[in-house]
């Protein structure tokens, strides 16, 4: 075998390796407001969170419990019959029946994006409220083993909170920023679409460049 094809195969099982543990992190927390930023309506005060699917799969959530206290049971059960498509960004939003319609109509969402209403919940809290001095979310699966969980610090009013889907912080939502914009009484986020890892992005991109170089280069006498 020659050193060329030795070094393409390598970059191609790395790239796969990187791929697959994309996709076994499964569900993760991407988005969440600690404040609507709604100064009147159905949204106003209301708390929203982020969830998306990055492993290769869907994911039912039949059984699945929330919570912004980690060692906290006073947990919101999810209802039966979510499934999480992959890829997908499903949005958790405090409030009654009707805030979903309102959601989306304030975020320009399709209908295609499943906004969770909080009413819909149960559990001794069916939606934890998010502190606006600091706060976090929590994700317990049907064995109620932690999945997912992220913390935040004090918050803008209407201004989301970001991570990557590997689980790195971004900080406050900046529009114009990783898919994020502005919307009505200076409301920021990017709901419905997670802001995706950049290190296996780097990674193919860099490998592909090095196989155009040894493409290029000719073999060895």
């Amino acid at each position: 075998m020659s050193v060329r094809l030795s070094v393409v195969h390598a970059l191609v099982a790395c790239g796969l390796c990187l791929a697959g543990q994309n996709a076994m992190a499964a569900l993760r927390i991407t988005e969440a407001a600690s404040t609507s930023g709604a100064p009147i309506g159905i949204l106003n005060g209301q708390d929203w969170w982020e969830l998306t699917n990055t492993g290769p799969g869907s994911v039912s959530l039949n059984g699945y419990s929330w919570e912004d206290n980690p060692v906290s049971n006073d947990r919101g059960i999810f209802p039966n019959g979510i499934t999480v498509a992959a890829g997908e960004s499903i949005i958790i939003q405090q409030g009654p029946a009707g805030v979903a319609a309102a959601f989306r109509t304030t975020w320009s969402l399709p209908n295609s994006v499943q906004v969770l209403e909080g009413s819909s919940f149960t559990g001794p809290n069916g939606f934890s409220g998010l502190g606006s001095s600091g706060d976090g979310v929590n994700l317990f699966d049907n064995t109620n083993t932690l999945v997912s969980s992220v913390t935040f610090g004090a918050s803008t009013s209407g201004v989301s909170f970001e991570w990557d889907t590997s689980g790195a912080s971004l900080g406050l939502s900046v529009a114009g920023q990783n898919g994020a914009y502005q919307v009505a009484n200076s409301r920021v986020g990017s709901p419905g679409v997670a802001v995706p890892e950049p290190a296996a992005l780097a990674f193919l991109t860099t490998s592909l460049a090095g196989l155009a170089c040894l493409r290029r280069r000719p073999l060895a006498a």
